[in-house]
């Protein structure tokens, strides 16, 4: 009597609920998950380098979207070095510190730390001047996070192992469900490929767990010893905590999946346990939403199933040596995949490449764009090896005569096997380093010296920024948004235009960088007030147009 190899009824109709339950929670977390961008400081009441007459009852930092206060907040220091006593608080996009005492004469340096909308902390410092300016200043001694640089550290370390293990084991499952053949003699071969996915399984959870409570010190500003306090673990709910429950639930899903017959389940549950990784880091800072999340997950999908079919071609050939027609017709299988693979992960990586970095320069100009630049130049290297196994080793395994050259030919596809899982690797790992980076330096206007005006027009709010305010190049930077700060696309692309007494520069477009986000680079040839016009249509009938004063210093 044998033993039918069929799921059973009840553990396909198990199957079908568990994937239907983890694709509704994936679209409800998907859709409560708002989009969200870096927040950028508009302006500063006192402005960056004033001197006042007299001191100030209270400093305001506004920012171009809700912030809230880390648990480091904002602390006042005197040019000695010492703590101002102050009351700081945040309300949608303002965060203000109220001034106890009164302020001697003096410079005073305001250190803040606040955390944007999309979880990414934001921190720097304004300095003012009461009567004059000292003559030396002590820089603050808590001006920064002193944990940052260790937690940072761990949390990279732990998002990269977690998200490799991740794409691991759903591709993995994948592979196994639709990859690797079943039958008498491949027994050894599924059951390594599906202990090291159920390892994979496992480490990705308990990393993506552990995250929850590391992003939490991060984004406070608290050091690894913030592990003792409550603060941590009471932020469950949240961006991190849903990644790790759909993480868990798609792969729990997939690994029910990993027979033939129940193979798109576990093509469902890895998925969903994939694009999890869209409910957090900058693709949904980045939008169109409709255009970045799917090139999201497509991209990790197709890491996903590339890395898993490499790890399980590695953990299957030698097994399959000896069964030529089965090994070749993985290896068959596997490398009609690998190019459509290819394909999507340069598309897709080309899309969320162009909308997160915004620009050429942003490429070689931030942290953000070298570690992309270096990750994309071992994609390339994985693609020249998988290139090198797809017409020159695969074609000698299958064409190799004898026992000694069909073991040695298998011997060396093995290697490069071996070698492109590895390259992957180290591709997922510096991917939870990128996650932490800010892919566009968020603009200081108070280190800038920008100009900032704002105007509401109907149910409209446009924000224009100016700088750096000298003679030569400057950078108009234009955001249109609703009244509760959000960006949003106006019904045409905003216009500039700048003029001085007689010298007119003339109308120029403004060029779309982001959501309801515009910039366009003029050339200011003289020093003095210069006049500036925004105009902005909202609509077919109603176009405001903003003006500022502009004082242009001479260059330096």
């Amino acid at each position: 009597m044998t033993r039918s190899t069929r799921p059973s009824r009840g553990r396909l109709a198990t199957a079908r609920v568990v994937l239907a339950g983890v694709l509704a929670l994936v679209a409800v977390v998907l859709a409560a998950v708002p989009a969200s961008a870096h927040a950028s400081l508009v302006s500063t009441d006192p402005a960056e380098g004033a001197v006042l007459p007299k001191a100030p009852e209270r400093i305001t930092l506004t920012f171009d979207e809700p912030v809230s206060l880390s648990a480091t907040g904002a602390r006042l220091f005197d040019a000695a070095g010492d703590e101002v006593e102050i009351e700081a608080a945040s309300r949608d996009r303002v965060v203000t510190a109220a001034i106890g005492a009164d302020l001697a004469d003096g410079t005073y340096v305001l250190s803040y730390r606040v955390v944007s909308a999309d979880s990414h902390p934001i921190a720097g410092s304004l300095s003012f001047s009461v009567g004059a300016p000292s003559e030396t200043v002590v820089p603050p001694s808590a001006g920064t996070a002193p944990g940052d640089v260790a937690v940072r550290a761990v949390l990279g370390a732990v998002q990269g192992v977690g998200y490799a293990a991740l794409l691991l084991a759903a591709g993995l499952l994948v592979f196994l469900a639709w990859l690797l053949p079943t039958g008498p003699g491949q027994e050894v071969a599924r059951a390594r490929s599906l202990r090291v996915a159920l390892v994979a399984c496992t480490v990705a959870v308990v990393a993506l767990i552990a995250r929850v409570p590391l992003s939490v010190l991060y984004q406070q500003g608290l050091g690894l010893s913030g592990l003792d306090s409550a603060l941590p673990w009471t932020s469950w709910v949240s961006g991190d905590g849903l990644m790790a429950l759909l993480a868990a639930a798609g792969l729990g899903a997939a690994v029910l999946g990993t027979t033939r017959r129940l193979r798109y389940v576990a093509a469902a549950g890895s998925a969903v346990a994939v694009g999890g990784l869209a409910v957090v880091g900058h693709t949904r800072s980045y939008g169109p939403v409709l255009l970045v999340v799917p090139a999201d997950v497509a991209h990790v999908a197709a890491a996903a199933v590339w890395l898993g079919g490499l790890v399980g071609l590695a953990i299957s050939l030698p097994t399959l040596a000896k069964r030529d027609r089965v090994a070749a017709e993985t290896i068959g299988r596997f490398s009609l995949l690998a190019g459509g693979l290819l394909a999507v992960v340069a598309a897709a990586g080309l899309v969320l490449g162009w909308r997160i970095i915004g620009s050429w320069s942003g490429l070689v100009g931030t942290a953000y764009g070298l570690v992309l630049l270096f990750k994309t130049g071992i994609v390339g290297v994985v693609a020249l090896v998988a290139a090198w196994n797809r017409w020159v080793l695969v074609p000698r395994v299958v064409e190799a005569s004898g026992y000694g050259p069909r073991l040695e030919a298998a011997r060396m596809l093995r290697g490069a096997v071996r070698t492109e899982a590895g390259l992957l690797v180290v591709v997922l790992l510096l991917t939870g380093f990128l996650v932490n980076l800010v892919p566009r330096p968020a603009p200081s206007l108070a280190a800038a010296e920008r100009t900032t005006v704002t105007a509401v027009a109907d149910d409209v709010k446009v924000v224009a920024h100016v700088g750096p305010g000298r003679v030569g190049r400057n950078t108009v930077h234009v955001q249109v948004q609703d009244l509760a700060g959000e960006p949003v696309e106006p019904y045409a692309t905003p216009t500039v235009a700048l003029e001085r007494d007689d010298v007119d520069l003339g109308t120029r477009p403004l060029r779309n960088v982001d959501s309801g986000t515009y910039v366009s680079e003029v050339v200011v040839p003289q020093p003095g007030t210069w006049e500036v016009r925004v105009s902005v249509r909202t609509s077919e009938f109603d176009n405001p147009v903003l003006t500022l004063d502009l004082d242009v210093e001479p260059g330096g």
